[in-house]
């Protein structure tokens, strides 16, 4: 969950009958509270008959810059990387800035256990795709069961 400070500009540096607001954002931090500040990418999570989806909108970087891992019981999907700010470094004065750049970070609950060995994952146009097939359900043999 991101919280939100404002702060507003004097009123002698603004014209008249204008209010500046700035918000500053605290995104949360990774599990361990170790690796700093990151940001959430917009992510759809559905299902299909087949697959659960998992589409995450993070343009801006190239695919090997991204990792994406499920937990070993195929129920968590954590997917991580940087994304980096083009012009850091240079002198400017931003308008506008709602392009967030550093570290992202996107761990999500799967609403049902997957088949982890056909995972699959692309990027493309701006978007990561993680198709994860369902993990198909086993009937148990019949089994008569003895009465002693």
């Amino acid at each position: 969950m991101l919280k939100a400070a404002f702060a507003t500009a004097p009123r002698s540096e603004l014209p008249s009958g204008w209010a500046l607001h700035r918000v500053i954002l605290r995104p949360p931090r990774r599990p361990g509270g170790n690796a700093g500040p990151v940001f959430e990418p917009p992510t759809d999570l559905y299902e299909t008959t087949d697959n659960i989806v998992v589409r995450v909108e993070i343009a801006g970087l190239a695919a090997e810059n991204i990792e994406v891992a499920l937990s070993s019981d195929g129920r968590v999907l954590t997917i991580s990387g940087r994304r980096d700010d083009p012009g850091a470094g240079s002198p400017r004065k931003y308008y506008t800035m709602e392009i967030e750049s550093g570290n992202f970070y996107r761990q999500l609950l799967l609403p049902r256990p997957v088949d982890a060995e056909a995972v699959s994952a692309s990027y493309s146009e701006g978007f990561l795709e993680v198709v994860l097939p369902k993990r198909g359900h086993a009937q148990p043999a019949r089994r008569q069961v003895p009465i002693e």
